[in-house]
């Protein structure tokens, strides 16, 4: 596998790389900023030698480049960097998948109460005005038509 970083500071695509914020099996995202939009950035870089790797992440960006939906990140450019492909996506603030799916599960095994899902930080029953996912519910989430 190659392994190609970007280190803070350096520009790509007229993007300033910040940080690394995550790494896989396949490369590692950074955060970025676009000098020239002035707004933050996800750089998505692969580190493989492998060709079927480089295909499948050349169709990963041509794909999400052609969604439209609130729950998926819009690509805004791609390109090489010395022999590693990569795309400029947007920058989505949050947890990761890993933290997601942790309180998912907590949410699932809690039962008829809300007082596991309370000392799990998942949900704050002091603050009645935030959405009905993320407050003490009145009954179970996973019975409720509404929800």
């Amino acid at each position: 596998m190659i392994k190609i970083g970007l280190k803070p500071g350096m520009m790509l695509s007229g993007c300033r790389v910040e940080s690394q914020i995550g790494e896989g099996g396949m490369g590692a995202v950074y955060r970025a900023f676009d000098e020239n939009l002035e707004r933050t950035v996800a750089i998505k870089l692969l580190q493989g030698e492998n060709s079927e790797d480089r295909e499948r992440f050349k169709r990963e960006a041509k794909t999400l480049a052609q969604c439209r939906h609130p729950g998926i990140v819009q690509i805004y450019s791609s390109g090489q960097y010395e022999d590693c492909p990569y795309y400029v996506m947007e920058y989505v603030e949050g947890r990761s998948l890993d933290v997601f799916l942790k309180r998912a599960r907590l949410i699932m095994n809690a039962g008829d109460g809300a007082a596991e899902l309370v000392a799990g930080g998942y949900v704050d029953p002091g603050k009645p005005d935030m959405p009905y996912f993320m407050r003490d519910p009145v009954t179970d989430p996973r019975h409720d038509k509404e929800y």
